[in-house]
């Protein structure tokens, strides 16, 4: 859909200047004249092609795609068409990630194709768990009502995700600080007292001097190397991670590790629990509902024991059996599980495990916070005071010389 840019004179004679959207020039007029101004010129505006390709083929974040439902649904359960709804999306929004995206979605809706399938144009900008839910909406009539599970599904996406960052952010800065510490006093402190030491007339140091000189020395002598090594190996582990083998090792190491473990396990069954429920109340079927939720789930570990729930459930077997097998999730969510399928309101006892382990998570992270903090400050107290003692030591040494 082009863009115009347009000068337009108002009912008292001021002269305006501004942008718009529209298919051709009579519409670009029509939409000049809604805002009771004449329009007098105008002229297309030409993208450059490389700022759009740049733009393009990157996944949006997790925020827009949930605004982009979100409003989606509203308009739709409002009555506004699906072409409209996306053009009004697209005057509101600033992400200009955001705006390529619905450009191609406007141009491809207006050609005659369903937005399932605009949507899967994109370049995996969008979630394939949305596509495949739009994709259900549109052949059952009910798109207005998916936007609005999907809104909520990525809400409450969005909310775990803040939750776990905000309680790893105070120790994360706790770390950093201390190795600041640590950084400035071994490369502008110790070096300072080297020459005093050197001169002093001490025989030998105290061992934890010479360690601590060692390592100012190393530091101060090849900090390049030690940036290079270090600036390696965080590129060659986010490397390894995104391998399959590395994804599985790391989300298997994860859920070794004590209390950690808790948080990983309650985001999993969260996450399972959550989707799965709209997945299947949205009427998709079991097979294809699971399929989908080993994928979003997003754990190496676990999606091995999806596929393999589903191969049992192919064999005739219920999703209460079938769930046995995957020891991560807790107990209860096998038995919500066979009660909802007993009753027939799988949906519902899925949610409401969700809502359930979503408290029990936001528990489990205020105790891995309240258990780090203290550790954190203990490592550092140490580090400070090994570093105090290894200065001290030669200084008394130095005043018992003097006496």
């Amino acid at each position: 859909m082009p863009k115009y840019k347009y000068t337009a004179k108002t009912s008292t004679g001021e002269i305006v200047k501004g942008t718009a959207l529209a298919d051709d020039p009579s519409i670009l007029y029509s939409q000049v004249k809604e805002n009771f101004q004449y329009l007098i010129d105008y002229s297309v505006v030409v993208e450059k092609q490389s700022a759009m390709s740049s733009i393009s083929g990157g996944k949006l974040k997790l925020k827009e795609v949930a605004i982009f439902c979100r409003q989606m649904s509203a308009m739709l359960f409002a009555g506004v068409s699906l072409v409209k709804s996306i053009d009004i999306m697209y005057r509101q929004t600033s992400s200009k990630r955001m705006k390529l995206a619905l450009q191609n979605l406007y141009e491809n809706v207006q050609k005659g194709n369903l937005l399932s399938e605009s949507l899967r144009k994109q370049n995996d900008a969008f979630p394939e768990i949305m596509i495949n839910l739009i994709e259900s909406g549109e052949s059952s009539g009910t798109l207005d009502t998916v936007m609005g599970k999907l809104a909520n599904q990525f809400e409450n996406e969005l909310k775990l995700k803040n939750k776990v960052r905000a309680a790893l952010t105070y120790p994360a800065i706790l770390a950093v600080l201390g190795v600041g510490v640590v950084a400035i006093l071994v490369t502008f402190v110790l070096p300072q007292f080297i020459s005093m030491f050197e001169t002093s007339g001490v025989t030998e140091l105290p061992l934890p001097t010479r360690i601590l000189l060692a390592i100012s020395g190393a530091v101060t002598g090849y900090w390049y190397v030690i940036a290079v090594v270090l600036l390696a190996l965080v590129i060659g582990g986010r490397f390894y991670i995104r391998t399959d083998a590395g994804k599985l090792n790391w989300d298997s190491a994860l859920m070794k590790i004590p209390v950690v473990k808790q948080v990983v396990v309650k985001t999993i069954t969260v996450r399972f629990c959550r989707t799965f429920a709209m997945l299947f109340s949205s009427g998709m079927p079991m097979l294809q509902s699971l399929s989908i939720v080993g994928r979003v789930i997003n754990n190496k570990a676990i999606e091995s024991s999806m596929m393999s729930m589903s191969d049992d459930i192919r064999r005739g077997i219920t999703l209460s059996q079938a769930i046995q097998k995957v020891t991560v999730f807790p107990p209860m969510v096998q038995s919500m599980v066979s009660i909802g399928e007993e009753s027939g309101s799988l949906d519902e006892m899925m949610e409401n495990s969700a809502k359930y382990f979503d408290d029990e998570l936001e528990n489990d992270l205020a105790r891995l916070v309240a258990l780090v903090e203290p550790i954190m400050i203990v490592l550092m107290a140490v580090v400070v005071g090994f570093v105090i003692i290894s200065i001290m030591l030669p200084m008394l040494q130095i005043y018992q010389n003097i006496a």
